[in-house]
């Protein structure tokens, strides 16, 4: 059994990121120091969940109407890119995500360095 399975269904996993991003800004005054966060409206038709450790790695979770998406990031795991000497994505990793999620995928690599710079502001 892979780990795919364990998963809930998107629109469950979707409720559930919603209660830890609740959860986390009730307990958390402090926005940078949250785990998790939630965006409904992220892009039009797109919510993104956010799991960052403050160290470095995180999950995205990208749910819209063409499907759901997640996409981690470990800095210390041999399939980064950073892991490699030629810094590119390891091989196959992306063949079977269906083009208009990849394109979500894609799209969400600058919009979260851009919301995470416009929460930090929306904090000063």
């Amino acid at each position: 059994m892979n780990a795919l399975e364990h998963l809930p269904e998107p629109e469950s996993l979707k409720k559930l990121m919603i209660v830890q991003a609740a959860l986390n800004t009730i307990l958390c005054e402090t926005e940078w120091l949250r785990y998790h966060s939630f965006v409904q409206e992220w892009d039009e038709g797109i919510c993104m969940a956010k799991i960052d450790n403050g160290a470095g790695d995180h999950l995205i979770m990208l749910f819209s109407v063409e499907g759901s998406i997640i996409k981690g990031f470990d800095h210390e795991s041999q399939l980064s890119p950073y892991a490699q000497d030629e810094h590119k994505v390891w091989p196959g990793i992306y063949d079977n995500v269906p083009s208009e999620l990849l394109s979500h995928l894609e799209h969400s690599v600058g919009r979260v360095g851009i919301f995470q710079r416009i929460l930090k502001l929306a904090v000063m």
